[in-house]
């Protein structure tokens, strides 16, 4: 999809028109979904969730991460991820794999150390990048899954 030389309205308008449908909207965002599975997180600025989706693109891919499959620029500081669709998660399951970020857990699994390490070196990043940084939001509406019911961590830092 061409979005090129877009600000963050015209890309939700071109992707309204192309039968992308809302799926929600946010503080900094809408999410769309597309006509034929993904979805759409469309911004005008969040530097947090750019960071965010860049860095669930960092191999080795992380199973506890969604699946990002683009991030377009959009002008100015606006940008699209297209990404997988997920779906929310009881807040008991959501919370028993928040646990496994504590510093005083220990991870059950390579893919859960993994993922403790990739958060705590976003924050890290994050701080260092920006003066308004807010750090780590690790809430139960920050886990969700995919279609094949595996957990994925999402949004876990803010501006």
């Amino acid at each position: 999809m061409d979005l090129d030389g877009l600000t963050a309205d015209a890309a939700l308008s071109r992707l309204r028109s192309d039968g992308w449908t809302p799926l929600g909207e946010g503080d900094w965002a809408w999410v769309l979904a597309g006509p034929s599975g993904g979805v759409a997180r469309v911004t005008p600025f969040d530097p947090a969730y750019r960071l965010f989706a860049a860095a669930c693109l960092e191999p080795p891919l992380s199973p506890l991460l969604p699946r990002i499959d683009a991030i377009i620029p959009l002008v100015r500081d606006g940008y699209v991820v297209f990404m997988e669709q997920l779906r929310p998660v009881a807040a008991a399951t959501a919370r028993d794999m928040l646990a496994l970020l504590s510093a005083d857990a220990t991870p059950p699994n390579a893919a859960a150390a993994d993922l403790r390490l990739r958060v705590r070196r976003l924050s890290e990043e994050g701080a260092a990048r920006f003066s308004l940084w807010g750090g780590l939001d690790l809430n139960p509406h920050n886990v969700m899954s995919n279609s094949d019911g595996a957990l994925k961590l999402i949004d876990p830092v803010y501006l």
